[in-house]
């Protein structure tokens, strides 16, 4: 009697160990799901200018410009494709599957990697 109360426990606690371990990755998951990627085209300080990438919550794309300066970012193109540079002011900020307005902009999004 004392060993099928045992099993019955053991099975039971595994169980219930297995559904809160489906449930913490269920809203890790839902965490994921629920940010965006957000591309900003920036002016280091300096003066070159470059496209950050940002992965964010969407209620947050209306302050990312002013969150972001101050941050470090990939200098992209030409020879210097390796440093990082400050971002010194945001000149726009968009969904990765938006087009910049400035055709700069939209010539280094272009030319990329991702």
């Amino acid at each position: 009697m004392k060993a099928s109360k045992l099993i019955v426990f053991v099975l039971v606690s595994g169980i219930v160990s297995l559904v809160n371990v489906m449930s913490a990755q269920a809203e890790e998951q839902e965490a994921t799901a629920m940010r965006v990627e957000v591309k900003c085209y920036v002016e280091l300080a300096g003066g070159s200018e470059t496209i950050s990438l940002w992965k964010i919550e969407p209620s947050s794309l209306a302050a990312l410009p002013d969150v972001i300066i101050g941050h470090k970012a990939n200098i992209i193109g030409g020879q210097s494709s390796k440093k990082k540079g400050t971002i010194y002011r945001v000149k726009q900020c968009i969904l990765a599957k938006d087009e910049f307005s400035s055709p700069i902009a939209r010539a280094m999004d272009n030319n990329m990697l991702r």
